[in-house]
């Protein structure tokens, strides 16, 4: 499932950069007409990126977030909750020996 939700966001990604290739051919297509300056297109350009960035950080926070509450949700032991469970039969055991130790 983790597989899925990796991939899932690598093809937002890639996705996104297919965007902004598209986006950077056209703007330089509007600079070779004459319709922008260069300038005004390198700062279309960055400004779009930035956007970009930000809704792609956005997204992939929302996403952890579900994904966490689902794990949290579902019938299903986490690696960490099986290690603190291990910790605390350790020390229960540990206590055991003691107190039988002392019985004898």
């Amino acid at each position: 499932m983790l597989d899925a939700l990796k991939h899932t966001l690598y093809a937002g990604l890639g996705a996104t950069v297919v965007t902004v290739e598209k986006i950077e051919a056209g703007l330089q297509d509007l600079v070779s007409r004459g319709k922008i300056s260069a300038d005004e297109a390198r700062e279309t350009a960055r400004k779009i990126s930035e956007e970009s960035k930000k809704e792609f950080t956005e997204a992939r926070s929302s996403l952890e977030s579900m994904f966490e509450d689902l794990l949290k949700k579902a019938p299903v032991a986490r690696s960490k909750d099986v290690e603190e469970i291990n910790k605390r039969l350790d020390s229960i055991q540990k206590e055991l020996k003691k107190l039988k130790s002392s019985d004898s």
